[in-house]
């Protein structure tokens, strides 16, 4: 999703506009103001528009809060390492409130249900699924593209993983595995031989993140790196 809502519950400025209803009040305003009828007329079905979307967003607040129920019982379980029964709950709120933020979380979980299942192909699906119609959080949203790089990496297929590493890297400002996915985007480049890509991997992360822990040894890796480009001149 490309707008996040303010706090669970509320409606985005841009998911009203695409919201059916809300479209629906936002037409019959401007036919009301097209055909210019009389001010007391157009008050009346202004005021009841406004009555209207106000007690649908009312509505959509109580569906998100029982979802958000759900998915806290669901996480609880997860935390406790209870798997199948933290995905009836997970389930349950994909299935019943689609869309909503409570949803793509519940995906999120269902993916790393599977993950610790060690069930990596639906785990695969399921990341893809929550980037291709959620993505309602920056940290999450890395996890789960760097999850689709462990899949690629484990097919060897070293490339893809590596671009997905490095999109996980820099999908948000305060991404604290942003070292660690640029170390394993650079890993994998080199398994693809792209040495000048590697190296520059290892350079960014002794540049920008010199206290991580793939910093303590870095200068063994741009060694390492740098010799094999001589190596390949």
């Amino acid at each position: 999703m490309a707008d996040k809502r303010d706090t669970l519950g509320h409606l985005s400025k841009d998911e009203m506009q695409e919201d059916a209803f809300v479209a629906g009040a936002i037409k019959a305003a401007a036919y009301v103001r097209h055909n210019r009828k009389s001010l007391i007329t157009a008050l009346i079905i202004l005021v009841a528009v406004a009555f209207g979307t106000r007690m649908y967003l009312a509505y959509r607040a109580e569906v998100q809060g029982e979802a958000n129920v759900l998915l806290n019982r669901g996480t609880n379980l997860f935390a406790a390492e209870e798997y199948d029964l933290a995905l009836e709950f997970f389930n349950r709120v994909s299935e019943q409130y689609s869309g909503s933020d409570a949803a793509g979380y519940a995906v999120y979980y269902r993916a790393m249900t599977a993950w610790r299942q060690q069930d990596l192909a639906t785990a695969e699906t399921l990341w893809h699924e929550y980037l291709d119609n959620y993505r309602n959080d920056k940290m999450i949203t890395a996890v789960a593209t760097a999850g689709l790089a462990v899949c690629s990496e484990s097919r060897g297929e070293y490339a893809e993983a590596a671009a997905l590493f490095n999109e996980a890297a820099h999908s948000g400002n305060e991404n604290f595995w942003a070292s660690h996915n640029l170390f394993q985007a650079a890993l994998c480049l080199e398994q693809t031989q792209d040495y000048a890509a590697a190296l520059s991997n290892y350079e960014l992360i002794q540049e920008l993140y010199p206290e991580s822990p793939e910093a303590r040894d870095i200068e063994m890796y741009l060694e390492r790196v740098k010799y094999k480009l001589d190596m390949n001149r």
